[in-house]
């Protein structure tokens, strides 16, 4: 994988995630920044590139945190329910925005992911709110932590290497 970092990336989780992820080098996709997928002139974070039905994989890291913050930081039981409430709208919000920002027809992904840069930010928000899945399936557009990105990753890069060897197989088999 090709690392290709911009100097203004704006979200710390991704500076050092994606490097971290794109490193192995053994395979033809690039990951780094994307400037204007489509008509649409977005910004999204990283990008995957990878030959085949995956496509152009946008993945958006532009998190809204500070709802989670604001429920931690919650001193009594009603100031805490309209955190829940106002979090939860944020991350509605977010997933229909990433959702319509960055799935293109015919340019990217028929979905898109959101990193969560964190493991236990990932599964509060799955305690809290256990119908959000059906929101994100409907929008195509995913939530993934640190642990998901990489399992991703390893999964693309599988399959970029079964496509090679089977690319491979094949001029052997017909010479």
């Amino acid at each position: 994988w090709v690392v290709s970092k911009s100097r203004d990336l704006s979200c710390s989780a991704a500076s050092h995630f994606f490097p971290v992820a794109v490193y192995r080098g053994r395979t033809n996709a690039t990951a780094g920044m994307y400037k204007g997928a489509g008509d649409n002139n977005n910004r999204v974070d990283c990008i995957i590139k990878s030959p085949g039905p995956l496509g152009a994989l946008c993945i958006d890291a532009k998190f809204p945190r500070e709802g989670f913050e604001k429920i931690i930081n919650s001193t009594n039981k009603q100031e805490k329910e309209i955190s829940l409430k106002s979090f939860k709208n944020d991350i509605l919000k977010h997933i229909d925005d990433v959702s319509k920002k960055y799935i293109i027809p015919g340019e990217t992904s028929e979905i898109a992911l959101i990193f969560i840069p964190s493991e236990s930010i990932f599964i509060e928000i799955f305690k809290y709110f256990p119908d959000i899945s059906k929101v994100f399936y409907d929008k195509k557009t995913f939530l993934i932590s640190p642990t998901t990105l990489w399992v991703i990753l390893t999964s693309i890069e599988s399959l970029l290497k079964d496509r090679k060897i089977k690319e491979n197989a094949d001029v052997i088999q017909y010479q």
